[in-house]
């Protein structure tokens, strides 16, 4: 538990979830075990919240993912939580959105790199993002072929 904590603490939340899941599944009945766990899931949801608020959505993507990709709804908790995977989906859902938007106000104004930077940020919390891949994939052509004419 204090390897999950520590890399809770060093935000590598992947991991802390790893490890809180790991000796959650050793000891299923160790109710400060369980609480720990709990309470790191709600800490990591409330950060992605708060970027999300912030408008960072790639940041805020990337933690939904990450508790969405955790596995939570297998472990019993001893509370339920303020999210679910529906929430979860919804907010990636959303940050996908914006960041597609965004990635399009960067096309429209002519900066093709910036425009694939922002979508790349898409794959990372959601790579089966069709719609981001098919923008990558004519931007990078277009970029290539623009550097060829220059």
């Amino acid at each position: 538990m204090n390897q999950a904590k520590a890399y809770l603490s060093s935000g590598n939340y992947k991991k802390a979830l790893e490890n809180y899941a790991a000796a959650v599944d050793r000891h299923p009945g160790n109710e400060g075990l369980l609480g720990a766990y709990t309470e790191a899931l709600e800490s990591i949801n409330e950060k992605a919240d708060k970027a999300y608020e912030a408008k960072d959505y790639a940041k805020a993507g990337e933690l939904y993912h990450i508790l969405l990709k955790s596995g939570f709804g297998k472990r019993p908790l001893p509370r339920a939580l303020s999210f679910d995977t529906d929430y979860l989906a919804m907010r990636i859902g959303a940050c996908s959105k914006m960041l597609m938007e965004l990635g399009i106000m960067q096309y429209r104004a002519g900066d093709l790199e910036q425009a694939i930077e922002v979508w790349k940020k898409i794959l990372v919390f959601n790579p089966s993002d069709r719609e981001a891949k098919t923008a990558i994939d004519r931007a990078t052509v277009q970029l290539q072929n623009l550097k060829q004419m220059n």
